[in-house]
Parts: structure tokens; sequence; C-alpha cells
């Protein structure tokens, strides 16, 4: 399939969030393209708030940022998302939400349009949705993602449902850049079209955030 990078000179932005749990913690980054800084926000915001919809309650955003790719020191934190997760395991598990393992994660690929994908890892899952090393339901795959999701973070009736969701929306929200530009100079980017959950795999992930 031919490559079909688009060219671009607008505003890029990176959002930045920092996850902890009580052994590690863990960066998940995104971008964002042609958006102002109010845009990009709230785009910021809707996703943190669907990874606390995903994440359990002994895991917590302590960090979201907002930067704009330029050499500045100009980063604006989003203190929207800050907080402990939100999923709560149906009755009767006990306790009612904790993470797996704080390494095990979920392994899922974006596809896009210039013919090629990237792999993402997020971590920590709750301990209920994982058995065995896998998701106790399927989560089918998303093809020619042309919206986001109709669920409002929080909405979806289950976790499964909740994580298809925030891979969706940033399917939809986020674009993937070829690395190579310089700081604030014109950069390459692709929007992405399809999105499949690999499996459960393992994210190294890096000391506890102070």
């Amino acid at each position: 399939m031919p490559a079909t990078w688009t060219d671009d000179t607008g505003d890029l932005w990176h959002l930045n969030y920092k996850i902890n749990t009580d052994f590690r913690g863990f960066n998940f980054k995104l971008h964002v393209r042609g958006a102002n800084e109010a845009a990009a926000r709230a785009i910021a915001i809707r996703l943190g708030l669907r990874m606390l919809n995903v994440l359990p309650l002994d895991a917590e955003i302590v960090m979201a940022t907002l930067n704009k790719d330029d050499s500045d020191r100009d980063s604006r934190m989003v203190p929207d998302v800050f907080g402990p997760g939100l999923y709560v395991a149906p009755s009767p598990a006990t306790p009612p939400s904790v993470f797996d393992n704080s390494r095990t994660c979920l392994n899922f690929r974006l596809e896009h349009s210039a013919g090629s994908g990237i792999t993402r890892k997020w971590a920590p899952l709750p301990d209920v949705p994982v058995s065995a090393q896998a998701l106790t339901t399927a989560i089918a795959g998303m093809q020619g993602i042309a919206a986001g999701p109709t669920d409002a973070p929080g909405a979806a009736a289950s976790w499964f449902l909740e994580m298809k969701n925030f891979i969706q929306d940033i399917a939809f929200s986020t674009q993937a850049i070829k690395s190579g530009h310089a700081p604030g100079g014109p950069f390459k980017y692709a929007t992405f079209v399809n999105a499949y959950v690999m499996r459960v795999d393992v994210k190294r992930g890096a000391r506890v955030f102070a």
C-alpha cells in the first residue's frame, strides 16, 4: 500500500498522561493536529475521562499536560482528569476494583492512512476483565473509523465497551505523526482508519511518579 503522509505546517499538540500504581508509573502520549488550544484541551479532557473509566480504583492519573509542538517551555496542565480510576467491578468481586498486575497491559494496533500502523500499550488493567492472560470478553475490531463513539465517558454498559470507546476515540481524535520533524516546524501526519485489540501483554513502566 503506497504511503500517503500529509504535509502540515499548522498547530500540533502533544497530550501527555502520567498514571501511577503503587508499584509502577506509566506514560501515555498522543498527538493532535490542526486544533487551537481550546479544542486540543477538550480532546485531552475527554480522552482523560475515558482513561479514568477503564482504570481501577487503585490506579490514578497523577498528571496530564498539553504541550504545543515547539521548543518553548509552554506545557499546560489538564487538571480536569487528575484522580483515581473510576472502574468498579461488578458484585460480588472483592475487593471491588484492583489492578491485575502493575505491568499487565492491553496491546492494540492503530492502522493509518499512510499504509502502516502503530502499537499502543495501555496499563494498568483491572483484575476482573482479565483471566489467563486474556480478556474475558473479546473487543471487536473497528474498521473504517469515521466518527467517535456515541457513548460519553462513563456511559457504556461494561468495561469492555468503555475500552472500545476509548480506543475508537483515540483513533478518531488523534493522528499518527511521522518522526523526524524539527520542533515547531513542518511535519507529516496520517489519520487512523482501523483499530484492533491484539492481546493482553506486558508494559515495563517506570518508577512511580512523585
